[in-house]
Order: C-alpha cells, then structure tokens, then sequence
C-alpha cells in the first residue's frame, strides 16, 4: 500500500491524539485510586521494630543537667571590645565554620526537593511543521501541493503517597536540616569559646611576663646595691655572689618569658 507524505503525517496526528486519550484515562485511573494509607502510630512503629522483651521507660531521665536556660549573651559579658573583635575576625575567617554554614542551605534544599515529589507534574509538548511542494498523487489519485501540519500532546502526572514513602522521607528530610542547623550553632559557640579561652590566655601571659621583667630589674637593683656595699666594707664577698647567683637564676626566666606567644 503505497502512503503519501501527507497520509503519513495525517496518520502521525491521529497516533498522537490517541496516545493523548490514553494518557488521559491513564490520569483519571490515578486518580480514582485508593485513599492514601494513614501512617503508623510512634508506639506501633517501635513495637513492630523492637523485640518482644524490649523495655522501654515512660520518660528518659538524666543526671547533671542544668535547668537553666542556655545564655546566649556571654560573649559581652566580659565588657571586653579586644575580645569581641578577635573572637569577630575568627568566626569569620574560619574556613570550617565557613563549610559548616554552606551545609544548612543544602540541607534545606533537600527538604524542598523531597517535598516535591508530592505536587503534581504537567507537561505538554507542541510541534509545527510546513512540507514543501511536491507532485505525487495519492491513493485517490489526486495530487497534493504545499499543506502545515501541527500536533500539541500534554500530560499530568501526580504520585499518591499511600505508604506514606514520600512523607516519612520529607520527615527526615527536615529532622536532618535541624540536625545541621544544631551543628552549625554549636561549631559557631565552640569557636567563639575556644577564641575566647586562648585570649585571655595571652593575656595573661603577657602579664607574667611583665611580672617578670619588673622582678629581673628588682634583683638588678639588689645586686648593684650589694655590690657597693661590698666595696665599702660592709658585707662580705660570699653575700655578693649569692646576689650574683640569684640574679643568674632569675635571668633565664625572665629570657623564656619574653619569648614570642
């Protein structure tokens, strides 16, 4: 049987056009579906996970823990603007913190992309076409010339969550960005902790160190004082290299306390 371009595109749309009304009862088939199943209780979900002679308390308890609300303020407590500023500059210059941020939006994209799967989906598809002239007859006999031919195919598609698949995962899905937020906070206070410990550290090591030096000097003056008197007669030779000596003893500490932190 010979098919003409024109009886092979006519024959194209009415295939479209049928696949178009299966996809439709296809739609309609779907969504006269069953009721979406209701998700087990928390009880029945641990019973059924659990073994039988599982024990399980009424209420968790614990020992140690403070009452008090967590005090989010401490950092200027202190009433010390050096502090802030470096504990400022560490938070933001810190290249884990930095990752540990980048995580949260992931983790809230997740939810969203999960969450998704429950919207329904809608596409259509469109298709113009303009054959050119041509000579040649068709079953008929009869010639055809130039003609346009056109097609639109769209479907809907939208999955029942009857086991309630979809809803568990978009659960966890948000459990897990609250975990990351929780993270995120808690590296963010350890830092500024951390920071917080290692400057006063170093400041009280810097007035040790004065402490020092102000004691070296002391002793200086003891020895010089010493000295003279052992010159006019006043003390003897073995107090002088006592002073000496402790003069000695305290010069390499005060060396090791000006060493850079």
């Amino acid at each position: 049987m010979y098919w003409s371009p024109e009886d092979r595109v006519n024959a194209g749309i009415k295939l479209r056009k049928l696949a178009l009304g299966v996809g439709g009862a296809g739609v309609l088939l779907l969504f006269c579906a069953c009721a979406v199943k209701k998700p087990p209780s928390t009880t029945q979900a641990v019973k059924d996970s659990l073994p039988p002679t599982t024990s399980i308390p009424e209420q968790w308890t614990s020992t140690g823990v403070n009452p008090a609300p967590v005090e989010t303020g401490w950092l200027k407590s202190f009433n010390d603007p050096q502090m802030e500023a470096v504990v400022a500059e560490a938070l933001k210059n810190n290249l884990d913190l930095q990752a540990a941020a980048t995580r949260v939006p992931v983790a809230a994209n997740v939810v969203t992309e999960v969450h998704a799967q429950m919207m329904p989906i809608v596409s259509v598809v469109g298709e113009a076409k303009y054959l050119g002239r041509f000579r040649q007859k068709n079953a008929g006999g009869q010639t055809r010339g130039n003609f346009n031919a056109s097609s639109l195919l769209g479907g809907a598609s939208w999955e029942r969550d009857i086991w309630a698949k979809i809803r568990s995962q978009t659960a966890a899905a948000k459990q897990g960005l609250a975990a990351t937020e929780s993270d995120y906070r808690r590296a963010r206070m350890s830092l500024a902790a951390v920071t917080a410990r290692l400057w006063y550290l170093a400041t009280y090591t810097l007035v040790l160190q004065r402490y020092a030096q102000e004691n070296v000097a002391v002793n200086q003056q003891l020895l010089d004082v010493t000295i003279a008197q052992f010159q006019v007669g006043n003390v003897e030779q073995q107090k002088v290299d006592f002073a000496q000596a402790h003069w000695r003893n305290r010069g390499p500490n005060w060396r090791r306390s000006t060493m850079p932190i």
